[in-house]
């Protein structure tokens, strides 16, 4: 089997980004678009090693795509800085890579937690939501997060 990328940041497209053409560029088309709003060009190969393009432009790569053999990448001007972070496990890549980028701290413990929420329901009030809590509570299962979603920019009527 022939190398793998991964990476390229947030994308609503197939892990596996071979064959694919990816332009990085922040814009928020939503979840029926390749547009994303978390884009880093920056990807991870099955052969042990990754590459980061720096620049805060218009970033394009075609992964294996024209030629399926390559990633080729490419950015508006005559000049290009990239670095390469050598293996061999992707482990090690990410070390080398967040030594650069920086490293996130933990995020809390209830982050961690079981989640609710109103993803796609679009009729709900606190009497609801409560009797959901408590429902939750009574079967034993510890609600860490209440997370109010999708519908929270709809107008209420």
């Amino acid at each position: 089997m022939g190398e793998l990328v991964y990476g390229l940041s947030e994308r609503f497209t197939p892990f596996v980004k071979n064959g694919q053409t990816v332009d990085i560029w922040n814009e928020d088309g939503g979840t029926n678009s390749e547009y994303t709003y978390k884009n880093v060009p920056f990807y991870l190969t099955s052969n042990g090693y990754g590459v980061l393009v720096n620049s805060p432009d218009n970033v394009s790569f075609a992964v294996a795509s024209h030629q399926v053999t390559r990633v080729q990448f490419s950015v508006p001007g005559r000049s290009l800085d990239y670095y390469l972070f050598a293996g061999p496990t992707p482990k090690d890549v990410l070390e080398q890579y967040t030594a650069l980028s920086g490293r996130p701290a933990l995020p809390p413990e209830w982050s961690f937690g079981l989640w609710l929420t109103t993803s796609f329901v679009t009729n709900y009030d606190e009497e609801s939501i409560m009797d959901a809590l408590d429902r939750m509570a009574a079967l034993g299962t510890p609600v860490d997060v209440f997370h109010f979603d999708c519908f929270w920019m709809k107008e209420q009527t």
